[in-house]
């Protein structure tokens, strides 16, 4: 996958907005940039709850379920019943702890990430630059364990 197909991926994330662009997205999307960082792709719905909790916002399960459905096809949602997982409305908040689900970049986007490791930064500020969060970057960045230098590759 090239640069240009992986970052057109997140061209046209869909985020909900009544009177202002809701935050939830862009956080997720953070945090499983940190991830892919420290070489893991799966993120708990716990995590992804005490992240939007902590920047003041509410229904976690939203963003956690409905990145899967934008376009792009970048993220995929697992430990969730096949029934549910055809569903394009989110299981509640208590189903997604009963299931243990676990979400993150598609298998495709995680390796190209993984193999190029300034691209995770990049894609982060291009992210924070269409979808701004909290009081700085340096601040969400940092909330999330997203490291800015891009690791010397031997």
């Amino acid at each position: 996958m090239t640069r240009r197909e992986l970052f057109s991926k997140f061209d046209k994330i869909r985020t909900y907005r009544k009177g202002s662009e809701a935050p939830h997205k862009a956080l997720v999307l953070f945090m499983a940039l940190a991830k892919v960082q420290s070489k893991t792709r799966w993120l708990s719905f716990p995590e992804v709850q005490k992240l939007i909790e902590r920047f003041g916002q509410t229904g976690a399960h939203d963003p956690f379920w409905r990145l899967k459905n934008d376009r792009g096809h970048f993220w995929e949602v697992r430990k969730v019943p096949p029934d549910r997982l055809r569903n394009t409305a989110p299981p509640s908040e208590e189903e997604l702890l009963d299931f243990g689900a676990e979400a993150g970049f598609t298998e495709d986007v995680h390796t190209a990430l993984q193999q190029n490791p300034a691209w995770v930064v990049s894609l982060a500020n291009a992210i924070y630059d269409a979808h701004p969060v909290g009081t700085s970057r340096e601040e969400v960045f940092r909330a999330v364990g997203l490291s800015t230098s891009i690791p010397k590759i031997p």
